[in-house]
């Protein structure tokens, strides 16, 4: 979410004027401003409703808030009855749907806000991080139609443990496993011998170069490099040892240190998956956790 400041307080201007009561009590308004990344949790690593919010202090010393919620297409979206008290955050969230009333503490060092999601009488666990906005480490490269430069960079990194994923830069179920892969794996495993290679690719209608640049933001660790491919023939060639149709994304492809590609691919052995249920065994099905216990154990093993 790129926004000037100019712009936010627009938005949340007109949202006062239609009534929105938006404001802040207590004092230390400022230890909440900024951009915040985080999810609302349904099942912990596999299911998480991903929100960012954008929090600063108005012209008058108050408190107010925007929400986007990528995977329901939802920007910045006007926040309500924004309190802060100490270090106690509270918001609403409202829209034609209904209610929901968020609270959540702040720690000790200000970087993180845990809390609870009240909707429709569920609770839900929810949290942020403090973030700036995202830049990304490597640009996104091209890829021939044969894919040699994947190929290349893969054996040119023979020494690390290597992980491949190929997936759609518009499917927001595709989008939220890249966050739920930068949050339980890049910056759980802070290990250098570290490579994940994820390949963006037209597997819906229209899809460009620029939103996988767009997308490519939602993993934008050092050791992830990005790619465009514009023709699904490498993804497809990656279906036909896993029985799979239409193409194989949205798998995690795990390779040992000192796997080398010679052929038309590399040494398919272990792998997770998602959205391939009843097509794929259940004990590979996508778990952020799991995911970062099997490149620990591969590290370890190296």
């Amino acid at each position: 979410m790129k926004m000037k400041m100019k712009q936010v307080f627009l938005l949340l201007a007109l949202a006062l004027g239609a009534g929105t009561a938006i404001h802040a009590q207590g004092a230390g308004v400022s230890r909440f401003e900024g951009r915040w990344e985080g999810a609302i949790v349904t099942v912990r690593a596999v299911q998480e409703g991903d929100i960012v919010l954008q929090l600063i202090a108005n012209p008058d010393g108050k408190l107010v808030g925007l929400a986007s919620l990528p995977i329901a297409h939802v920007e910045d979206h006007p926040l309500l009855e924004v309190k802060a008290q100490g270090s106690e955050l509270s918001f609403v969230y409202r829209d034609d749907a209904g209610s929901s009333l968020v609270k959540a503490t702040l720690s000790a060092d200000g970087k993180r806000l845990d809390g609870d999601m009240e909707e429709a009488g569920k609770h839900y666990a929810i949290y942020f991080k403090r973030k700036p906005a995202p830049v990304l480490a490597h640009p996104v490269r091209n890829l021939s139609l044969d894919g040699h430069e994947l190929r290349e960079q893969f054996n040119r990194d023979a020494d690390h443990v290597r992980l491949l994923v190929m997936l759609s830069p518009t499917c927001h179920k595709c989008l939220s496993e890249a966050r739920l892969t930068q949050r339980y794996l890049m910056e759980q495993v802070d290990d250098p011998r570290l490579r994940l290679y994820v390949v963006w690719g037209p597997m819906q209608k229209d899809e460009t170069e620029e939103a996988a640049q767009k997308a490519a933001l939602d993993l934008e660790d050092s050791r992830v490099i990005h790619y465009w491919l514009p023709d699904e023939k490498l993804i497809q060639s990656f279906s036909k040892p896993m029985h799979l149709q239409p193409p194989a994304y949205s798998i995690f492809f795990l390779f040992p240190a000192h796997a080398t590609w010679t052929g038309e691919l590399p040494p398919l052995d272990d792998y997770m998956h998602k959205f391939w249920y009843g097509k794929l065994p259940a004990d590979r099905e996508y778990d952020g956790i799991k995911l970062a216990r099997k490149v620990r154990d591969l590290l370890a093993s190296k």
